[in-house]
């Protein structure tokens, strides 16, 4: 029986840096929905957001209506899998110093591993293979799966009880993240929080947004690991 249940985030939390060919944000916009976007979401608007909502918000800000984005939303997020895939052929993933080895402990621990991050499956999935811990997560909720974080989390969860057999318990489950939009969804659902000061959110933004223990980084595996149990 698994013990417990550990939902990372992706961007900014396990991988440190990601270094693509191209911008396969705007090859997308234009192939599906024709336009050139001038208008952009900035980082602090986007960070933790899903692709769908920063897809949606973005189209919106250009003078798109919602019911045409939504229309073409799921040809959308095949045509940007594709054009993402293709510019990390040559690009490059850095994890975050000791993230293998932390990986690697919570699994010998027999402890379920899954992700609950706003990139599409198939996006996070390339991001973790060029990185080679793609093998440690076997379960999760998407960016494609929902533009709403708390859907995320209750996918995560109904995934862990059908396909790993999870026994749920509240404080079983501990949601890893860098941003308070990977926070206050999982509050909702009464888990056990962790928030990683390695984005662009400090220390006391992240307890400010509700999270049960605020940490540097992951590095110190140990304390992790004390903090988990």
């Amino acid at each position: 029986m698994v013990q417990k249940l550990i939902l990372f985030d992706v961007d900014k939390t396990l991988v440190k840096e990601m270094e693509r060919s191209s911008n396969p944000w705007s090859q997308a916009y234009k192939s599906v929905y024709g336009i050139d976007c001038k208008t952009t979401l900035s980082q602090a608007n986007s960070h933790g957001m899903t692709h769908k909502q920063i897809a949606l918000e973005t189209l919106k800000s250009n003078g798109l209506k919602e019911d045409e984005i939504l229309e073409k939303m799921d040809l959308f997020i095949k045509t940007l899998e594709k054009i993402y895939k293709k510019s990390l052929e040559n690009g490059k993933i850095t994890l975050f110093p000791k993230i293998p080895e932390l990986l690697q402990k919570l699994s010998k621990k027999k402890y379920l591993l899954g992700l609950i991050t706003g990139n599409t499956k198939e996006i996070a999935f390339t991001k973790l293979k060029m990185a080679g811990i793609d093998k440690f997560f076997s379960i999760g909720g998407f960016g494609d799966d929902s533009a709403n974080r708390e859907e995320l989390i209750k996918l995560a969860l109904e995934r862990a009880k059908g396909k790993c057999h999870f026994q749920f318990d509240e404080k079983k489950v501990f949601v890893i993240g860098d941003t308070p939009k990977d926070i206050i969804p999982a509050k909702k659902f009464h888990l056990q929080t962790i928030g990683v000061a390695t984005g662009i959110y400090s220390k006391s933004q992240l307890k400010e947004s509700g999270a049960d223990f605020v940490i540097d980084n992951l590095e110190d595996i140990e304390e992790v690991l004390s903090i988990i149990g």
